[in-house]
């Protein structure tokens, strides 16, 4: 585990271990990348996640593909990261998955997943097959200028920064859902960058900083 405190609000990200790795690529590999055929997929349309989930009706990409090894390891990073900042739950569960897949000169835009407030307040991302360094796309976040009230999670001031992580296969990474985030350009030939982001709702969330 790594908690980032270059932000008033902390990121995180940790890299699981080669055993667990093993278990969550190849129940990816055998519930999900194996369904899918890449000779009648685009990909380089705009948005290729469409083109599987969304006109299939599938909103939570990890429950309809029973990927429970990463769900697994997603909701215990998201307790680890909440009691780290201090905030109190009752239990956490992810309420939408979805999966990415960049080639070259694919760009991500910058973009956030709403306010954050009673549900959907974590988000983030596995990298499933991806590379190190600039040319294989950098997940950048920064923290909008605007304050946030005592009741976002995790803090409540403003903070301008900005960050880059580098992206190894088996890396998870977490963030407040309202930080604008986006993937800067990819540059290498025959690669696809696959990740599975998620959103995470932590129900009756509160700040037991501020009782």
């Amino acid at each position: 585990m790594a908690i980032n405190d270059k932000f008033s609000y902390p990121t995180y990200y940790k890299d699981v271990g080669d055993e667990k790795k093993l278990k969550i690529n190849k129940q990816i590999e055998d519930n999900f990348l194996s369904t899918i055929d890449f000779n009648n997929i685009d990909p380089y349309f705009p948005n290729l996640t469409q083109q599987i989930l969304f006109q299939n009706n599938i909103t939570c990409l990890i429950n309809h593909f029973h990927l429970s090894e990463l769900e697994s390891f997603i909701l215990s990073s998201a307790r680890e990261y909440l009691d780290y900042c201090g905030w109190s739950y009752d239990e956490v569960k992810t309420e939408e998955s979805w999966s990415t897949f960049c080639t070259k000169n694919h760009v991500v835009r910058p973009h956030n997943h709403g306010y954050g407030t009673e549900h959907k307040q974590i988000s983030g991302s596995y990298y499933v097959n991806s590379l190190e360094g600039d040319d294989g796309g950098r997940l950048h976040l920064a923290a909008p200028y605007e304050p946030k009230t005592e009741t976002v999670f995790p803090f409540g001031d403003k903070c301008p920064s900005n960050w880059a992580y580098n992206c190894p296969p088996g890396r998870i990474i977490l963030f407040p859902a309202w930080m604008t985030h986006w993937v800067s350009q990819i540059y290498i030939d025959n690669y696809i960058r696959i990740t599975i982001a998620f959103d995470i709702t932590a129900t009756n969330i509160r700040n037991e900083k501020e009782t």
